[in-house]
């Protein structure tokens, strides 16, 4: 399988031809919770009151490395799980995940679904990173990125029963925007914003959309996961990050492979965002 595509706001799936299925309960409304979709870790469903989404009907997914619940009633405690058993779930190959971040990795936490894809498909959903790790509040106390533990949220496609050809895409990390800027207060600039009180986390991405367009088809699983970092040699800060996901979906796309594939490189050079406060 080979993805082609410029940054994580799209690209295009090469999988063997097959026809399409919908994604289950791509919005996360359905009864039972979690309905359809794997969860590995600590994944919960949500509403509007962590002040971020959800971008489709009521409910959105959060998978987090750890939560305590202190926040937010509605955030109830987890934990993460293991790198191993989040790759075995995601059908991703054996530390794929630290070795993409150059890094050991503490906790994990993710959800998956199966789908079948057919040429010209589009799978899209939102998606908005939390974390601990930084923030940015205009003033000398802002927490800057740390190498050491630098978080991570990813998405990832894998063909079935095939991990070694699986790709991953990182959505965002803890160093999303940054940028060292002498002239702000904090010593530098970032893409993260404040989030509402009643978030757990103290800064988000705020959701954005990520679209991929398969060029042929087959079975593959979807796979949504959140890391916390500890570079090695470095003590565990014990602080964590979050996924908030909503509105995956598959669309069927009438036209030809070829004008999908030739009309890419522009949709990749765009990015839609939504915001939700």
């Amino acid at each position: 399988m080979h993805w082609k595509g410029k940054g994580v706001v799209a690209a295009c799936i090469v999988l063997p031809l097959a026809a399409s299925a919908q994604i289950g309960n791509g919005g996360f409304e359905e009864s039972p919770i979690f309905n359809h979709w794997a969860t590995y870790g600590d994944a919960q469903i949500l509403g509007s009151s962590i002040g971020s989404g959800p971008t489709e009907g009521v409910s959105q997914a959060l998978v987090a490395t750890a939560t305590d619940g202190t926040v937010n009633a509605d955030v109830v405690p987890g934990s993460g799980t293991t790198e191993a058993d989040l790759e075995a779930g995601l059908g991703l190959a054996s530390s794929s995940l630290s070795t993409l971040v150059g890094a050991p990795i503490v906790l994990a936490s993710g959800i998956s679904q199966t789908v079948t894809v057919a040429a010209g498909d589009k799978v899209d959903f939102d998606w908005d990173f939390l974390t601990n790790q930084t923030f940015n509040d205009g003033t000398a106390d802002s927490i800057a990125p740390d190498a050491r533990w630098n978080d991570f949220s990813f998405f990832s496609v894998s063909p079935t029963g095939n991990p070694a050809q699986a790709q991953i895409f990182i959505l965002a990390d803890t160093f999303f925007g940054y940028a060292v800027d002498p002239g702000s207060p904090s010593g530098f600039d970032t893409g993260f914003t404040i989030t509402p009180v009643t978030d757990p986390f103290i800064s988000e991405t705020g959701y954005r959309a990520f679209e991929a367009s398969a060029s042929a088809g087959g079975s593959f699983v979807l796979g949504f996961g959140v890391g916390h970092v500890v570079q090695a040699g470095a003590a565990d800060d014990g602080v964590n990050s979050g996924l908030l996901v909503d509105n995956v979906r598959l669309a069927p796309v009438p036209e030809p492979v070829g004008a999908l594939t030739l009309g890419f490189g522009v949709l990749a050079t765009t990015l839609r965002r939504r915001m939700t406060r």
